[in-house]
């Protein structure tokens, strides 16, 4: 019994350390952020998402629920969120040819002032976010951040989002919980339950 002691202990800590976190977390900037999504895709525009390892996973999870819940409702048939993490094919050519720090930003040609890119990372400081950040900046896009810490990412995006005291298993929780939480406003602020 002394594993299962020790497994209630850790689900507890862990569930504690998240609720610690959501209770300092600034609604007002995470109210902000939504507003400043909802928008582009209220009027037609992209929402490009990247990140690296578990972030990059949560990237594609990101795309393809606010997709398919824009479909569900009919939302502005123009609009779309496109995931730079999708295509192994082409991350990898991209890194093999140029380098693992362009992956993203050489995937963002078609950006515009118009559009929105959201940036998923514990650390903030991967090379390859910094690099779409300018990318994307340089378009004049809007640029989001959710990281775990204050950092690269966090000082230049134009709305960012600090969240889980650098632990990578809480804050790429709370990244999952970002798009949810979308998904929801996109559906008027009811749940998308499975009958």
């Amino acid at each position: 019994m002394k594993g299962v002691n020790n497994i209630t202990r850790e689900t507890n800590v862990y569930c504690f350390d998240l609720a610690s976190q959501l209770g300092i977390l600034s609604v007002d900037d995470v109210e902000k952020t939504y507003e400043v999504i909802l928008n582009a895709l209220r009027n037609g525009n992209k929402i490009f998402v990247a990140g690296n390892g578990g972030s990059a996973a949560n990237a594609n999870h990101f795309a393809c629920d606010i997709n398919n819940e824009m479909l569900c409702r009919n939302y502005n048939k123009y609009s779309k969120v496109i995931s730079l993490c999708d295509s192994i094919p082409k991350i990898t050519a991209l890194a093999n040819d140029y380098g693992y720090e362009y992956v993203f930003s050489m995937q963002i040609n078609d950006i515009c002032s118009e559009d929105v890119m959201v940036l998923l990372s514990v650390s903030g400081e991967s090379k390859n976010l910094v690099n779409a950040l300018l990318a994307a900046k340089e378009a004049g896009a809007t640029v989001v951040s959710v990281v775990a810490r204050e950092s690269t990412l966090s000082e230049m995006s134009d709305y960012s989002i600090i969240f889980g005291n650098g632990d990578y298993g809480i804050s790429e929780d709370f990244q999952s919980v970002f798009f949810h939480i979308l998904k929801r406003k996109i559906n008027n602020g009811l749940a998308h339950i499975y009958k």
